[in-house]
Parts: C-alpha cells; sequence; structure tokens
C-alpha cells in the first residue's frame, strides 16, 4: 500500500472531501498501519474538530456560492438521511460526502461507531485546540515550528437570528453532533476531569 519507506522520512496523507468514507473503509486503515509499521515505521494519524455550532454556522459562508437562503441551507437537517450543502462533522467523519446516514441509524449508533473508528485509528485527536495540536505533531515528527500564513479565512459577516441558530442547535444536537463532540472531549481531552468525572 505505502512501499520502501526510508529512514526518517515523512509522508503526509490527507483524506478530506471527496475520499474515504471511513465508515465502510476501515479496512484501508488497517491496511495503511500494517504496511507503514511492517517496514518499521510509525503511522501517526490525526484529526481536529470543531464547536459543532461554530462548525455549522462558519459552514454557511458557502450557501451564497450555491445560491442558497439559510433555510435551504439547513433544510436537509431536518430528515435522518438527506443529502445537503453540506455535512457536519459527525455525518462527514462517518460518510464523507455521501449521503448523511445512508443506513438510517438512530445518533446514539453513530456516535458510537465514530468513537470506535477514533480510538482504533488516531493517534492525535482534538477539538479546537490547534496550539496542541500543533505542539503534539512537532513532538512526534520532530520537525521545526513554522509559521503558516490563514488561507481558509471569510471576510464577511455571517448574520444569523436567535430562532436561526436555536434551530440549527436543535437540528446537530438531534443529528448527534454534539453528543459526539462531547464523547470526543471527554476521552481524548480529558474534558470533566476537573469535577471528577
Amino acid at each position: 500500500v505505502i512501499p520502501e519507506l526510508q529512514p526518517y522520512e515523512w509522508r503526509i496523507s490527507h483524506a478530506h472531501i471527496n475520499s474515504l468514507h471511513l465508515n465502510i473503509s476501515e479496512d484501508v486503515l488497517y491496511r495503511w498501519r500494517s504496511s507503514i509499521e511492517s517496514q518499521g515505521c510509525r503511522l501517526f494519524n490525526t484529526i481536529v474538530f470543531r464547536d459543532p455550532l461554530s462548525h455549522t454556522l462558519s459552514l454557511y459562508k458557502a450557501a451564497d456560492r450555491k445560491n442558497s437562503t439559510q433555510s435551504e441551507w439547513a433544510k436537509h437537517l431536518h430528515s435522518a438521511t438527506d443529502r445537503g450543502m453540506w455535512s457536519t462533522q459527525l455525518d462527514f467523519f462517518l460518510y464523507n460526502r455521501g449521503r448523511r446516514n445512508p443506513y438510517n441509524l438512530p445518533k446514539e449508533e453513530k456516535v458510537k461507531r465514530a468513537m470506535e473508528l477514533l480510538e482504533r485509528h488516531f493517534d492525535l485527536v482534538v477539538v479546537s485546540n490547534h496550539e496542541y495540536y500543533m505542539k503534539r505533531v512537532l513532538e512526534v515528527t520532530g520537525w521545526n515550528y513554522q509559521k503558516m500564513r490563514s488561507r481558509n479565512v471569510y471576510h464577511i459577516e455571517n448574520v444569523f437570528s436567535k430562532r436561526e441558530v436555536e434551530d440549527l442547535m436543535k437540528s446537530i444536537r438531534e443529528n448527534g453532533d454534539v453528543d459526539f463532540i462531547d464523547a470526543v472531549k471527554m476521552k481524548f481531552e480529558g474534558y470533566l476531569s476537573q469535577y471528577g468525572v
């Protein structure tokens, strides 16, 4: 799968947009790890998630490119399986850009499956903590810090009414995204550990 790695060589694979459908491509992750480790090398899979509401609101910036209104842009969230103009983080992680929840699973099953995939295949999982993420990647790779320019920046203000935000929050909660990000924080970041949980 990934042949002839050399000592101290890094190869970076970026799986995003039209690539892995992790829910049914888990065997690819097993093969990658097996291929790399059989060569005496280390596979270091990482992922960064965001607060579910912030992520959802930020995706609205693409709606104007698709000639969409705010209500049209979020309409697909009212169905468990419709494919819309965008995916929530949970659905994108499991199904990539395919149909949302193609198996019509309850949110608890989707969260459980996503957590299984993270626990089995990812070595670094963070929610919004880019500084920690960068520090860990530099520690593992031995790379030197380089300042990166921000390229994915949106300079137009998105305006949502209180009702629209409440509706979006209700939809992403019903989809499982809030439970998913809470589970990620608890498992990988010690979220709530200061409270003895």
